[in-house]
């Protein structure tokens, strides 16, 4: 395993944890545990998403009591460019966070806005669920000093 995917599965991590204290399930996407976990919340508007799991290589689920978000999380030692990341278009929808060891160290965006105008934003400056800046902060600050 290289430097980089250490430093990557360490970013992951923090991210999940983060978004735990911030209220929020997060479970790592792997076809299976996720099936399972989807068809034991018994909603019906769950079912919609097992087809788009399988299909689909995300990384991320994240559970708030509504809708279930798929999110695909990457870490990155330098600026993000859209010119580095070649999205398929059928994941147009889809939610990217990219965390960086410099602010903003969490930034999120939507895939089709990404590759088409470079769009991202802090993620405490998130309309689709809210991650206090404080919460924000505090991971911010142990990605900063464990994986520069």
């Amino acid at each position: 395993m290289s430097e980089f995917e250490v430093k990557e599965r360490l970013a992951h991590s923090v991210f999940v944890e983060m978004m735990r204290e911030a209220g929020y399930q997060v479970r790592k996407i792997d076809y299976e545990g996720a099936l399972q976990e989807l068809v034991n919340v018994k909603d019906e508007g769950y079912k919609l998403y097992i087809a788009d799991i399988k299909e689909h290589n995300h990384d991320f689920l994240l559970l708030d009591g509504n809708s279930p978000l798929m999110l695909q999380v990457y870490f990155s030692e330098k600026k993000v460019n859209p010119k580095d990341y070649d999205f398929p278009e059928y994941l147009g929808g889809v939610l990217l966070i990219f965390i960086t060891p410099f602010e903003p160290f969490f930034q999120i965006g939507v895939v089709r806005d990404f590759c088409n105008e470079g769009v991202l934003y802090p993620l405490s400056e998130n309309p689709l669920f809210v991650v206090p800046s404080e919460i924000v902060n505090k991971y911010g600050t142990v990605i900063a000093k464990r994986l520069k």
